[in-house]
C-alpha cells in the first residue's frame, strides 16, 4: 500500500455510489496506516476544495499524523485485546472450583477467587488481596517458596506441594501449579497459581 495523491480534479475519481462522491473534492491525499508489524490497519485521508501539490505542507503534515494515528490505533487494539483476555480470564477463575491466586514478584496477592477464600477460611477475596501469600501457608513452606519465587523470576513454571493454613486454623495439603506472567518485552511481572486441595487423598495414603 502506497500513499495516493489526486492533486487536481479528485472529484473525477469518486463517482457513482462512492462514499466521497457527494463531497466533490478538488484534491485528495490518503496515507496508509501500518502497525509496528507492518500490518495495514487503516487509512488517513485529507481532502481540499483547492489543488494540492505533492511537495506542499499538507502532504508532509498528513504523513506525520498518519504515523501517529497508526500508533494510536494499534495501542487501542492492543488494549481492547488485553481487556477481552482479562475478562475471559476473570470469568474463568471466578467460576472455577479450583482455588486461584495472582501474585506480584514479591508474592503479594493481586487477585484471588471465591474458591481460594473458602480454602483460606475468609469471607471474600478482598480479605486476601494486598497481603503476602506467605501468610496463607505453614512456616515450613517458606524455603520451598523462596526457591519457587526464583524459578518464576527465571520464567519457569512448576508444580509443587505445600500446606495451606486457614484463618480458623484448618490445615490443607495442596498441590500448586504456578507459572510466571511475562510481558511482551520478556519481563516477569508476577505469577498465577492454581491450588488443588489433596488433603483427603493424603489422609487415605
Amino acid at each position: 500500500e502506497e500513499p495516493v495523491l489526486y492533486a487536481r480534479n479528485a472529484r473525477d475519481q469518486f463517482t457513482g455510489e462512492h462514499p466521497l462522491a457527494n463531497l466533490h473534492p478538488e484534491s485528495f491525499y490518503s496515507a496508509p496506516l501500518f502497525s509496528s508489524e507492518r500490518e495495514l490497519i487503516g487509512h488517513l485521508a485529507l481532502m481540499d476544495d483547492k489543488p494540492m501539490d505533492a511537495d506542499t505542507l499538507e502532504t508532509a503534515v498528513i504523513g506525520i499524523y498518519a504515523s501517529r494515528a497508526a500508533t494510536e490505533l494499534e495501542r487501542e487494539r492492543t488494549l481492547e485485546a488485553l481487556h477481552e483476555r482479562d475478562q475471559r480470564f476473570s470469568a474463568l477463575t471466578e467460576q472455577s472450583n479450583v482455588a486461584f491466586l495472582h501474585l506480584d514478584n514479591d508474592r503479594r496477592v493481586i487477585e484471588a477467587n471465591d474458591a481460594m477464600s473458602e480454602m483460606r477460611e475468609v469471607d471474600e477475596p478482598a480479605t486476601i488481596r494486598g497481603r503476602s501469600a506467605n501468610e496463607c501457608f505453614a512456616p515450613g513452606c517458606m524455603e520451598t517458596f523462596d526457591g519457587e519465587r526464583k524459578r518464576r523470576l527465571r520464567g519457569e513454571a512448576s508444580t509443587y506441594d505445600a500446606v495451606l493454613i486457614g484463618a480458623r486454623g484448618a490445615r490443607r495439603d495442596v498441590i500448586i501449579s504456578a507459572a510466571p506472567l511475562i510481558s511482551a518485552s520478556g519481563e516477569v511481572h508476577g505469577s498465577v497459581g492454581l491450588y488443588t486441595d489433596v488433603t483427603e487423598l493424603k489422609r487415605a495414603e
